[in-house]
């Protein structure tokens, strides 16, 4: 990342604000300011939009994978921590925002979908992560879940995870092959495997997705407009009550 002179970076910042508007909605600034703000944050903070905030000056840009950030145009400041009214979290309300415009945007059709319960969860999987597979048996025993998942191999440190991905996809089964894939079944058989060119843009697609939601490790998940990084037992359980 590249440093500027002129961007002060704060790590831990609470605004406490009263007595102004509450509300969600994204007015963007001027033309000047964005203007300013883009320079500013040149090959610092790439963003897709910025909004004002409550705060005079203040103004919230958002990133990739739905991260928030707050800039102060005039000093050139970078302010990093939650913005919060009459004890309401505005960063984190802003965020489960984005979350829910993000699932409903979702294309479910294009997921490997497992079960036909009438509680919803949306999962981001790689093959070969030790821990996606426990959530594979944990949710295979959840007749009350539909599952959806959408495959993000991590080749850096799974290198076979691709291959496994696209055979899942290109198999006419795809959920019975997720089953067959995470128990293990192909680990000492990969010549068995079949991957194929024509689902390689739908794999793509899968892992863009994932660097949208802000995926950073497998399994992450989506759950009541929650999302949860790890296959975290507990809170999936207490989403799911």
């Amino acid at each position: 990342m590249k440093r500027l002179a002129t961007v002060l970076i704060t790590s831990c910042l609470i605004l406490a604000l009263h007595g102004t508007a509450l509300s969600i909605e994204c007015i963007p600034p001027e033309k000047a300011t964005e203007t300013a703000i883009q320079k500013m944050l040149k090959d610092i903070f790439p963003y897709k939009r910025v909004c004002k905030t409550p705060v005079k000056g203040v103004y919230e840009v958002i990133g990739k994978g739905n991260r928030i950030i707050y800039v102060d145009p005039v000093s050139g400041s970078v302010l990093l921590g939650i913005l919060v009214k009459d004890g309401k979290n505005l960063t984190q309300m802003r965020h489960d925002a984005l979350i829910e415009d993000f699932v409903k945007s979702l294309p479910l059709e294009k997921a490997v979908k497992m079960g036909e319960g009438p509680k919803v969860v949306i999962e981001f999987s790689d093959p070969d992560c030790p821990f996606c597979r426990k959530a594979h048996k944990y949710f295979s025993t959840r007749k009350d879940v539909t599952l959806y998942t959408f495959l993000f191999p991590i080749t850096s440190i799974h290198p076979q995870a691709y291959k496994k991905s696209l055979h899942i996809l290109c198999s006419e089964d795809p959920a019975k092959e997720y089953d067959r894939v995470l128990s293990g079944e192909y680990d000492q058989k990969l010549d068995a495997l079949k991957p194929c060119e024509e689902k390689a843009s739908t794999l793509e697609e899968h892992m863009k997705l994932g660097e949208e939601a802000g995926v950073e490790g497998t399994p992450s998940f989506f759950i009541k407009g929650r999302f949860v990084r790890g296959f975290n037992q507990p809170l999936i359980e207490q989403l799911l009550e």
